[in-house]
């Protein structure tokens, strides 16, 4: 529960101003004239005339001894203050997007600017020890009083023994831009009646308007009465305390439930309820997983602090399957903070099936172009059309002879039913070495249980990415410019050509040991801004880590002789111009690389595909894009927008779809209708049909015989 609010104010004492002076200014006061009741508060020590520019308009002011209120409506501002004494009215104007007010006194200039309060209504811009503040509580006509911050203590007055409460205080600081962050630091003990400290912690906060998380935590070993008391040094000194009351655990009887649907559609969102019952409170851990106790992707174990009575919601997004497939919910009270006497009801599980879509035709894969031609050591592009509509879902592309004079390259298939148009730039290992002969050389793309073959002819060698070695170790590629670095040799040999943000790159790295020992070196890479922020992650062999040398390598090379290092980076970094820097270290000697690189911010196209059996296809898009179909006999549709098309004839259908400039071409063969579907499944001659009363029946029979299975008979 939380208590007393605290709040930290300050006041102008007058004897510390020079006189006249602007000491407030409301630019956006809450009225229903468009601003007229806005006004600007001047102190004065004596009857003086003054000339005031606000935003460019200039009024002459006589002012009365005190504090006085400019204003371009008198009355309207009466009535929202219910303050008269002082109050002129002048046509003055103050722009709720900032601007400069400028008093001028005997030939004296006193200027204030103020930024935009377009989004601070009826907030005041004030004077604070000679420091201008966001003031959340305006004074027009009276000495400035504004909240610096708030602090609330969020303990109850009576505590348990052995119970650990995190979060103990909440504080609001009032200020203008809460983005700019503030440092301040909060020290907070705890004493008996008999003054014995028996708790002390100090927090350094980093916080830009509120900070309520992460704001310490106190546990109490032996009943009593305590005083707990915060020290925060914002501005100045501050001094909390509170009395708190710590006493045994309570006795309680904790029970846990979980309520949620037992049948979701595939790609639906949906929610579920964890609830506690009981007279306490407790720590949930909850997650799901299927029934072989594999917790989902993004739902593995988590934990949440309940009070009896209370429940909380949770959201399920169900996967994009095929077929149906069931999952458990699991929670547990794994901390109670009580004495609960029942334990066997602290546990609680909700089992759900998740219907997918049926299966739809077959798994589909083509090479559709590639350069026939090409040298070793060239990138060949190779166009692959594909769909799965099973469990099988990766796809290899490599070039080979009898050798593999490429590496095999992988592509994954994450949707069933999706048909992808992939590009799959092939690298072609160079020929520095004369291993390879020239001629024709197989390329290869296996997946989805299927093989499909083209001819490529090699010939030549792009010699620029080879460079012959002192010793006859053979060629490796290398940059166009690249420096002697003394006895070890650091080049770059290979880095992408376009860099986008959120995207991984490798760059391979030559090393040449020019010793006649065997040498140890240490070789990173990162990327880094012209501010010297660091803006890559380094992969470490397992994951991607923060830090500059997050992907350091040990390398080992012998005695004149080289090897080439791969190093991995992840981007972290918005669209520019940025500088890329390989480091090798040997025997404490630093050998750099720097390059710049351009960072660039993919675009991603409209999404715009089909999917189809044997009785209809449907279109489906996100953007403008088309559909052009042409049936065996001739005829042709047009669609612009999600749709559907009945294939009412058997024989070929060619399929045309238009997005942002390309065109993607797809030919579906329908063969002549033998068989029928029989509700939702299909009627094939010599397997066992089953006919259910409605599908949730299908899903819990396939559930139960999961379970069979799983458990044994």
């Amino acid at each position: 529960m939380r208590m007393h609010v605290i709040v930290f104010l300050v006041v102008i004492p007058q004897a510390a101003l020079a006189y006249p002076i602007i000491t407030e200014i409301m630019p956006n006061p809450d009225d229903d004239c468009m601003d007229c009741s806005e006004w600007v508060e001047i102190l004065s020590e004596s009857h003086t005339n003054i000339t005031l520019t606000t935003c460019g308009k200039v009024v002459n002011v006589s002012l009365n001894k005190g504090y006085n209120v400019i204003t371009r409506n008198r009355d309207k501002f009466i009535s929202i203050w219910n303050i008269s004494s002082n109050i002129i009215e002048a046509p003055i104007l103050l722009k709720n997007s900032g601007c400069e007010v400028q008093l001028l006194v005997n030939s004296t200039h006193i200027d204030i600017s103020y930024g935009s309060f377009s989004d601070k209504e009826n907030i005041s811009f004030a004077l604070l020890n000679n420091t201008w503040f966001i003031c959340n509580t305006p004074t027009p006509g009276k000495e400035n009083l504004c909240k610096l911050f708030s602090f609330s203590i969020s303990l109850p007055l009576l505590l348990y023994v052995h119970t650990r409460y995190d979060d103990i205080f909440n504080i609001t600081l009032f200020k203008e831009n809460c983005s700019k962050i503030e440092y301040l630091l909060v020290t907070y003990y705890a004493y008996k009646e008999n003054k014995t400290i028996v708790a002390n912690n100090s927090l350094n906060l980093s916080i830009g308007c509120y900070k309520g998380k992460g704001t310490g935590s106190i546990e109490f070993e032996d009943k009593g009465n305590y005083t707990i008391c915060f020290n925060v040094f914002y501005k100045s000194h501050n001094i909390i305390c509170r009395n708190v009351t710590v006493t045994g655990q309570g006795v309680c009887n904790l029970s846990l439930s979980i309520e949620g649907p037992n049948i979701i559609p595939v790609d639906k969102k949906t929610g579920y309820y964890i609830a506690l019952e009981g007279n306490g409170s407790a720590i949930i851990t909850y997650w799901i997983s299927d029934l072989f106790g594999n917790p989902l992707p993004y739902h593995a174990k988590r934990n949440v602090s309940l009070r009896g009575g209370e429940r909380v919601r949770r959201d399920f997004t169900a996967p994009y399957i095929y077929g149906s497939m069931p999952y458990m919910i699991f929670a547990n009270i794994t901390h109670a903070y009580c004495n609960d006497i029942d334990k066997n009801d602290n546990n609680a599980s909700h089992l759900f099936a998740v219907i997918g879509e049926q299966e739809k035709g077959e798994n589909f894969l083509e090479i559709e172009r590639y350069d026939k031609e090409a040298r070793f050591g060239d990138i060949v592009d190779v166009w692959i059309n594909a769909s799965r509509n099973s469990s099988k879902y990766a796809v290899y592309i490599w070039v080979e002879g009898a050798k593999r004079v490429s590496e095999k390259y992988i592509v994954h298939l994450k949707e069933a039913g999706k048909v992808y148009r992939v590009k799959i730039p092939v690298q072609i290992k160079p020929n520095c070495d004369n291993r390879y002969r020239s001629g024709v050389y197989k390329l290869i793309v296996e997946g989805l249980g299927m093989r499909r073959e083209g001819s490529l002819r090699l010939s030549g060698n792009n010699d620029r990415l080879c460079v012959k070695v002192t010793r006859n170790y053979g060629y490796v590629r290398e940059c166009k410019k690249c420096e002697d670095k003394g006895m070890i040799n650091l080049r770059l040999v290979e880095y992408p050509q376009k860099i986008y943000a959120n995207e991984s790159i490798a760059i391979k790295v030559y090393i040449e040991n020019k010793y006649n020992t065997t040498r140890s070196v240490v070789i990173y890479s990162y990327l880094f801004s012209n501010t010297s922020r660091l803006v890559s992650y380094g992969w470490d062999g397992n994951s991607y880590k923060r830090g500059w040398d997050a992907n350091k390598v040990n390398v080992t090379i012998p005695a004149n002789n080289w090897t080439v290092v791969t190093l991995k980076n992840f981007i972290n970094a918005s669209k520019g111009v940025y500088t890329l820097r390989i480091r090798a270290i040997d025997d404490n000697r630093r050998i750099d690389i720097t390059k710049k690189v351009r960072i660039e911010q993919k675009k991603e196209k409209p999404r715009c595909y089909i999917s189809y059996n044997n009785e209809s296809l449907n279109f489906t898009q996100s953007a403008a894009c088309a559909l052009i179909l042409n049936d065996p006999e001739g005829n042709v549709y047009i669609y612009n927008k999600n749709s559907s098309h009945m294939f009412n004839k058997s024989g070929k259908y060619t399929i045309l779809i238009i997005n942002q400039g390309t065109i993607k071409r797809y030919t579906v063969t329908i063969p002549t209708k033998k068989n029928k579907y029989r509700q939702g499944y299909r009627d094939v001659s010599g397997a066992q049909v089953f006919t259910f009363k409605n599908i949730a029946e299908m899903i819990f029979i396939y559930i139960a015989s999961l379970i069979r299975f799983w458990m044994g008979p």
